[in-house]
């Protein structure tokens, strides 16, 4: 019996909310391996630009609490 054969039998014996949750695990761990891009082209070139920068900016870690209201930035 293969992996996956005694992985879709594990499934079977798990409540609907757990199975939902490895369902959802699984979903996301497709979406990560899959080739299609999940960024456009335009979106990788912007990237690529600002990884580039020799003097990138960054934001203040006591403008980032305020906007997010917590001290998670010190």
């Amino acid at each position: 019996m293969s992996i996956i054969e005694k992985f879709v039998d594990f499934t079977r014996t798990l409540d609907a909310a757990r199975l939902a949750e490895v369902e959802h695990e699984l979903v996301v761990i497709m979406a990560t391996n899959s080739e299609k891009p999940r960024l456009t082209a335009e979106q990788m070139a912007e990237d690529d630009r600002r990884f580039d920068d020799p003097n990138p900016e960054y934001a203040d870690p006591a403008d980032i609490n305020t906007i997010l209201g917590s001290n998670i930035a010190s």
